[in-house]
């Protein structure tokens, strides 16, 4: 869980306009095993959750919708489309 939580942070820190320090898998490589499993509703379900999770905290809704567009451009390499 911990490799997971430094892949989350280092994606965060990018979503949010920091420097993309990511040196993991590429989004395809990294959700190739998931991918017979993956429908867009899983997609939107991590994305809600996500948004979610930047209200309670009190993110700006200027920056969570910022962050969604960079996640949403992971969308098509997560899901294989």
């Amino acid at each position: 869980m911990q490799k997971q939580r430094a892949h989350q942070a280092a994606f965060m820190t990018y979503a949010f306009g920091g420097a993309n320090e990511y040196a993991g898998r590429d989004m395809a490589a990294a959700h190739r095993h998931l991918i017979p499993h993956l429908t867009e509703e899983h997609f939107n379900a991590v994305v809600e959750n996500f948004v979610a999770t930047l209200q309670e905290l009190g993110v700006a809704q200027a920056e969570i919708d910022d962050a969604c567009k960079v996640v949403a451009t992971t969308k098509e390499a997560v899901l294989a489309e």
